[in-house]
Formats: C-alpha cells, sequence, structure tokens
C-alpha cells in the first residue's frame, strides 16, 4: 500500500483499474464522476477541466463540508 501511494495518481489509477474486476464498470464510475464534477462546476462558474490536481482536490473537499 505504501508503494501504491506514493505513484503519480495516473499510475495509481492504473494500478486500481488492474486490481478492480470488470474494468468497464469502473471507467464507467469514472466518467460519471467526471460528468457529475464538471456539472457542478458548471453551476458555479467553474471550469473542471482547467483545474489543477490540487484544485479539485481542494473544490471536492469544500463541497463535501458543504451543509
Amino acid at each position: 500500500m505504501r508503494l501504491v501511494e506514493q505513484l503519480s495518481s495516473t499510475a495509481r489509477e492504473s494500478v486500481l483499474k488492474r486490481l478492480i474486476l470488470g474494468q468497464d464498470r469502473w471507467d464507467a464510475m469514472l466518467d460519471y464522476g467526471a460528468a457529475k464534477m464538471r456539472s457542478l462546476c458548471a453551476e458555479r462558474g467553474i471550469d473542471w477541466d482547467r483545474l489543477t490536481e490540487d484544485e479539485r482536490l481542494n473544490l471536492i473537499d469544500t463541497i463535501l463540508h458543504e451543509k
């Protein structure tokens, strides 16, 4: 686990895909989550695709801790 945590986010995603059975389901979940985040961002006037990974994580943290 410690080794996986040291990987880049792209590499971690690759490891997870290999570990999870039903990669199509994983891809569908990622697509759904990305679409939801783009929609939430559009409502707030934010361009999800222009955010850095740190900005995305901060935004997700903010959304999770709202009301």
